[in-house]
């Protein structure tokens, strides 16, 4: 979930506790290929509609949820760069287990579409997107608000245009009138849940990430506080050592040579560190620290894909061909794919093509003890 629904939805309901362990612009790949690594729940939320459309994944998805919690929550938004349709069905919702008790849908499309389009409050662009108008000022950003409508084809223009302005960001989450809403809407239908006794069935243990694997991906995640107590106990024991290595490394304690890559935040984002580069015959090579005791020898690759194919590249994975480019509705799209294949260690990446201005970003890595 977004960090503004999770402080306003922490504040709706006191006697809860309330946690983000969601990872910011990816998938469900990260929670397939590395599993979930929080304490198990009464009540998951699930938020995927922008960044997964595929179907099958999200059942896996799903299929870990059911185990790992209660009740699962499929909260369903859409992007104001791409607004709902009337009859439309998102991946989401086509991929919920029919007739499934531990799962229901808070389907905000459906809800709050047609009072949008309407212009009702307080679903206004005024109102939605105060914040919007207040860091862009001018005719052009009411014109992108108008938009969001779609009412004319001079609106439905207008939308086209701001998917490649400034504004795109704001216009793709919505301001912090929104989250507010988002959140408010979300409360209302938790408490349903438990009022009506459809969440408190006894919780389940939760499958985990199992043996044999070692998944190093901290995009869109906070630090953890157990790291400098875990590097004290790693240097004591082999089981201390791979355990700080699976909750606080990062993809820098990897890298056995580079050249041309270089590790921090290409947006200024504390929480995306990456091992990236925008520069064609740039490479990198990662391997396992503890694969010596452990046996790992297999990896999965884990990187940053655009929407856009300005901003994308072609990589080579131990001579493998990768686009970095994942053509999607919602121009300006980034988010964090997994690939399928796993690669023999060690792993090197290099960049063959690049657009100008654009970056190759490493977001994380999966070990395994064999193919």
């Amino acid at each position: 979930m977004g960090v503004g629904y999770v402080e306003v939805l922490a504040k709706l309901l006191p006697n809860a506790q309330v946690h983000n362990f969601g990872i910011s612009a990816t998938g469900v790949a990260p929670h397939l290929f590395c599993g979930l690594r929080a304490a198990p729940a009464d009540i998951i939320v699930s938020e995927y509609r922008i960044n997964e459309r595929d179907v099958d994944l999200l059942r896996h998805f799903y299929d870990i949820a059911r185990n790992f919690s209660a009740h699962t929550v499929i909260l369903d938004l859409w992007s104001w760069l791409t607004p709902w349709t009337p009859g439309e069905f998102s991946s989401t919702i086509r991929a919920k287990p029919n007739g499934d008790h531990a799962f229901s849908v808070l389907d905000l499309a459906t809800l709050t579409g047609p009072m949008w389009r309407l212009q009702l409050p307080p679903f206004t662009a005024g109102n939605m997107f105060a914040d919007v108008l207040q860091r862009y000022p001018g005719s052009d950003t009411e014109a992108c608000l108008r938009g969001a409508t779609e009412s004319t084809q001079k609106d439905r223009d207008a939308v086209q245009k701001c998917r490649k302005s400034p504004r795109r960001s704001e216009m793709q989450h919505g301001s912090s009138e929104y989250a507010k809403f988002v959140a408010a809407a979300l409360a209302s239908h938790i408490l349903e849940l438990v009022r009506t006794g459809n969440a408190l069935s006894s919780r389940k243990p939760t499958s985990g990430v199992g043996g044999g694997r070692l998944c190093i991906n901290h995009w869109g995640q906070a630090s953890l506080k157990l790291c400098k107590q875990l590097k004290t106990n790693s240097k004591n024991s082999s089981d201390g050592r791979e355990n700080y290595y699976r909750l606080c490394a990062q993809l820098t304690d990897f890298i056995v040579n580079t050249s041309g890559f270089q590790y921090g935040s290409v947006w200024g984002r504390s929480d995306k560190m990456t091992v990236h580069s925008n520069h064609e015959s740039a490479a990198v090579t990662f391997d396992c620290p503890v694969r010596e005791q452990s046996s790992y020898t297999h990896a999965r690759l884990g990187f940053v894909v655009h929407s856009s194919e300005s901003e994308s590249g072609t990589i080579e994975v131990n001579g493998m061909p990768l686009s970095t480019h994942q053509p999607g509705a919602n121009e300006g799209l980034r988010i964090q794919h997994f690939a399928h294949h796993r690669f023999e260690l060690p792993l090197t990446i290099r960049v063959t093509k690049l657009h100008p201005g654009a970056h190759i970003e490493i977001t994380g890595i999966e070990f395994f003890e064999s193919k």
